[in-house]
């Protein structure tokens, strides 16, 4: 089966549990194991094998759902120390940079939207002298774009290494979280233009949903711009003075996707607080007619109640036109009160 066949079998669910009694959020993908190398300027797709890590060409291994076989070959190939391990073999953990031995893990997040609905997939970096491994439980069109900057990356940086190869990976990332933002923007906009046609109620789970996605992207972006400001200063020979400022740059995009962030949460908690002014002034709208009504029912049931005790001496009680004055009376009260609450605006 070739790779695009197995590229359909992933399907946009929520898997709970896993192989390796881990938990993803997300897509479920296939096992792809794929190995790119830098020889004489040039970057090629070699066999599949997870290669040795003492080779001296430049070696970029991407794992997507690996095996525990695979992790077990990958601890031999690449002599890697037994905590870098055990932080691959379980996901969902908190963006960090961990340097073991000489070796750099790093755990980053990518974010998409899904069905109208951000997720966020989770990557684990592994860097070594001279060879870059990415692992990955779904699938990750970031790493196929980064691949296509690495060569453009190495002709502006002036530059080749691990470094270039990093920066490339992580400034795709970052780059795909801007089209995420957009797209939480508009929902925003839709639902402030739900708020002023008065549907605030209706699409209330709309507002709730985006409220819950801009938290959870929050939660992962910030603990992001913390690795990135750790690799600046981490100052990793492999990486190359080059490179730090383009670092740099990348931590700067990831700073301008937090500011959106909160500008877009402060801006939802906005929309929420008006719509609830605006629920609530019509709710008092509508008591005030309510009450205005009621005081007229009110004046003119006092009349009639009046009129309707069993007592001799009442007046107008035994005159044939007696009836016709009492319901004059009754109508002109209810008028009365009624343009009075028209006056007060409360009808």
């Amino acid at each position: 089966m070739d790779r695009k066949s197995r590229a359909v079998e992933a399907r946009p669910v929520r898997v709970m549990g896993g192989s390796n009694h881990t938990r993803h959020e997300g897509l479920v993908a296939p096992r792809i194991v794929r190995r790119f190398v830098y020889r004489d300027g040039e970057i090629r797709q070699e066999d599949d094998q997870i290669a040795d890590g003492a080779t001296a060409a430049l070696t970029w291994l991407d794992m997507q759902h690996p095996t525990v076989a695979d992790i077990d070959v990958l601890q031999r190939s690449f002599a890697c120390h037994p905590l870098i391990v055990d932080d691959i073999r379980h996901s969902l953990q908190r963006p960090k940079v961990s340097e073991y031995e000489g070796l750099l893990l790093i755990v980053f997040y990518a974010a998409t939207i899904v069905g109208g609905r951000v997720f966020l997939r989770e990557l684990r970096i592994l860097t070594g002298p001279n060879y870059l491994v990415t692992i990955h439980e779904q699938e990750m069109p970031e790493i196929d774009e980064a691949i296509q900057r690495w060569k453009r990356n190495e002709s502006i940086i002036g530059s080749s290494g691990i470094g270039v190869m990093l920066y490339s990976l992580l400034d795709t990332i970052v780059d795909g979280y801007f089209p995420v933002l957009d797209v939480l923007a508009e929902q925003i906009e839709r639902i402030e233009s739900a708020v002023f046609r008065g549907r605030a109620m209706r699409d209330l789970h709309i507002s709730l949903a985006v409220r819950i996605d801009l938290q959870r992207l929050r939660r992962f972006a910030g603990p992001c711009r913390d690795v990135l400001l750790q690799i600046i200063r981490h100052e990793a020979p492999a990486f190359g003075a080059q490179t730090s400022i383009f670092f740099q740059d990348v931590y700067d995009h990831m700073q301008r996707v937090l500011d959106s962030i909160d500008a877009q949460r402060d801006l939802i908690v906005t929309i929420a607080d008006v719509s609830l002014t605006i629920v609530s002034n019509n709710l008092n709208d509508v008591m005030k007619r309510m009450t205005a009504y009621a005081t007229i029912l009110m004046l003119v049931t006092l009349i009639t109640g009046i009129y309707g005790m069993n007592f001799e001496n009442l007046p107008l009680l035994h005159e044939p036109w007696g009836a016709s004055v009492v319901f004059g009376v009754m109508v002109g009260v209810a008028a009365g009160v009624f343009f009075w609450f028209r006056k007060v605006e409360w009808l």
